[in-house]
């Protein structure tokens, strides 16, 4: 009875994300689901502990629908951003060569749309030419720059330009 609570939960989350997406004009599919799932997440919780009480139960049902919901948001996100994803789709409209796929696919074309993808999501804004963190990008750096305190990672290479390491007091090129 609990699995098939979770497995309602998570289609009826589906639907609703399907239908969701082809009504509004929201630019982040992956929030939109977000919000849905939550919502439901709620309502499922609230049912298998009415229906379960505090057992092994409930917390499966809730912890299947979690699993199922954030493999599906995973999917989402990788099916919309993908490189990989992105030269199979390439390559399934026609044959390629190699050195072709390396010119339809720039670097430039992928940041240009990364950017666009943060302005619409209300991460960065451009003023004067110029972009800058809002609010909520400055609060998912801070969320990051925790993650990556707890997972240990010293190095980050997505940040150019000399930076001075504290432990060994020199600078290099990378952090």
């Amino acid at each position: 009875m609990w699995l098939a609570l979770s497995c309602s939960g998570f289609a009826l989350a589906v639907l609703l994300h399907a239908i969701s997406v082809r009504t509004r004009s929201n630019p982040s599919i992956a929030r939109n689901f977000v919000y849905i799932s939550s919502s439901i997440a709620i309502l499922l919780a609230c049912i298998a502990f009415w229906r379960f009480a505090i057992t092994d139960e409930s917390i499966a049902a809730i912890l299947i629908y979690v699993a199922l919901s954030e493999a599906y948001l995973f999917l989402i996100t990788l099916a919309a951003t993908g490189v990989s994803v992105s030269l199979l789709m390439r390559l399934s409209s026609r044959p390629m060569a190699e050195d072709d796929l390396m010119r339809s696919y720039s670097t430039r074309a992928m940041v240009e749309r990364r950017l666009d993808q943060l302005q619409a999501g209300g991460f960065l804004v451009e003023a004067g030419g110029r972009l800058r963190l809002r609010e909520r990008g400055k609060a998912l750096v801070r969320a990051f720059v925790i993650a990556r305190s707890l997972f240990k990672h010293r190095r980050s290479f997505d940040v150019v330009g000399p930076v001075h390491d504290r432990e060994s007091g020199e600078f290099s090129r990378w952090r």
